[in-house]
């Protein structure tokens, strides 16, 4: 499994490694080097952020949702084979399901957010996953968790895509990297917060996978409330009023 997950990694970046240019010198070291200006540039951002009162809103929501996502990612193997009793070759299975179920996710909600908007797309998302979870905390059969596995791979791939897209939609124009690699940074700690946090809840419970699965779930409700301030129009009309700076390169 690991050998595949390798291979599929590095097919994925063959393009970007044979074909996207590098447009800038890979041996030229910023003056203060890359730790502080990474540093610097990541505090400027988040200055920056503020005067964005939607994107605000929808980076809290988003680290929320990151965070039970990447949880359920993490532990459900955990999860099944605790309380469920899942062999590894079923936890396989269950995986492939996942994903496969979470690419049609992705179309289904990508069709939704096209016709209805984004927050309400995304809101619908979100609510699958509380209902989802809620379902497999509540399971108390084999039957019942996989209908609410289908629900998470659902939620997964449609929240996942559409968060994105959201992102983009709230970004204001040439400042894409820059944005996008704070929701990156957001995202991985909230891979850090959210499964650590599970534990921690498990652990204090006495082992109670039920409950830790329910502390993620109470995770969506808050991120599902957070999102309910986001208003995309007016998000979108305060991007595009500022100025492009793509062209800032100061370190």
């Amino acid at each position: 499994a690991m050998g595949l997950a390798a291979l599929v990694y590095g097919l994925a970046a063959l393009p970007t490694f044979l074909w996207v240019p590098e447009r800038r010198d890979p041996a030229a070291t910023p003056p203060r080097g890359y730790l502080k200006t990474g540093v610097g540039r990541l505090k400027r951002t988040a200055d920056e952020i503020a005067a964005f009162p939607d994107l605000r809103w929808f980076l809290a929501a988003g680290f929320a949702m990151a965070s039970g996502t990447f949880t359920v990612s993490v532990l459900a193997a955990v999860y099944a084979h605790g309380v469920f009793g899942f062999t590894t070759s079923e936890l396989l299975g269950l995986f492939m399901v996942l994903n496969l179920v979470a690419v049609g996710g992705a179309f289904a909600f990508g069709q939704l957010q096209d016709r209805w908007g984004s927050i309400p797309a995304l809101g619908l998302s979100l609510g699958l996953w509380f209902a989802s979870l809620s379902l497999a905390f509540l399971a108390q059969n084999r039957p019942t968790f996989w209908a609410a596995a289908i629900g998470v791979g659902l939620a997964m791939g449609g929240s996942q895509s559409m968060g994105r897209a959201l992102l983009g939609m709230l970004t204001p124009p040439g400042r894409f990297a820059e944005f996008y690699g704070f929701w990156g940074m957001i995202s991985r700690l909230a891979a850090i917060v959210g499964p650590v946090s599970f534990g921690a809840i498990v652990a204090g419970t006495g082992g109670n996978l039920r409950i830790g699965l329910l502390s993620t779930t109470v995770t969506f409700g808050i991120g599902l409330l957070l999102l309910t301030r986001v208003n995309e129009a007016r998000g979108r009309a305060q991007c595009c009023r500022q100025p492009d700076a793509g062209a800032d390169t100061s370190i």
